[in-house]
């Protein structure tokens, strides 16, 4: 027990900075996903829909992982921005959507852009830390991770439950999620600019 706490109190800068980025990515990410399936319905969509979408986001998501880590492994860092950036975009477009047709093209994106951050997730670390103490500090990160993601789930339910329209799904008003959209655009955004100070401060760490 004694050397996890010594090992945790020499987890490298770096390395704090990378899983900050990452916590918080999952923030907004953990904020948008449980709403997903009342925005589709918002839309004018159904349960039809929310099955399509999620397969389009799946299948897209699982060969794109594939594609980026055949290739992308020796580019996670130059790759770790482009993939914040993707995500800056995708939630930037969200705002303009006013047709379940449109989702498609939009989730489909959105998809190719969360599979781009593959590499980068599960080498940068190994550039700072050697393999056992990436168990260690991985396994403690997903459990933050984790308690993060599930209070944003709150904070997003909370934020339509007090914005005077409970039920958008039914009453199929969407300007509440839009709002969420730039709100996530806006933190997305302050990710990606962080991100290129993190690949100008320790792009040299990279070990192969």
């Amino acid at each position: 027990m004694k050397k996890i706490i010594n090992l945790k109190k020499t987890m490298p800068r770096g390395l704090v900075e990378f899983y900050a980025m990452q916590m918080a990515d999952s923030f907004s990410k953990g904020i948008w996903t449980p709403l997903t399936a009342v925005y589709i319905l918002a839309l004018g969509g159904n349960i039809l829909h929310l099955g399509e979408l999620t397969a389009v986001f799946g299948v897209a998501y699982t060969i794109g992982s594939y594609i980026v880590a055949k290739i992308g492994l020796r580019y996670r860092y130059n790759i770790l921005p482009i993939a914040y950036g993707f995500i800056v975009i995708y939630y930037l477009v969200l705002i303009f959507i006013n047709s379940i047709d449109h989702l498609y093209f939009v989730m489909f994106f959105g998809s190719l852009a969360a599979s781009l951050m593959g590499p980068s997730l599960k080498g940068i670390p190994l550039d700072f830390i050697d393999h056992k103490l990436y168990v260690i500090f991985e396994q403690k990160q997903q459990m933050l991770m984790s308690i993060i993601v599930a209070i944003a789930g709150y904070l997003g339910a909370l934020f339509i439950h007090h914005s005077g329209n409970h039920s958008p799904h039914i009453s199929q008003q969407i300007i509440v999620f839009k709002s969420i959209f730039i709100g996530l655009s806006i933190f997305s955004l302050a990710v990606f600019i962080y991100s290129l100070f993190f690949l100008k401060r320790y792009k040299y760490h990279q070990t192969d």
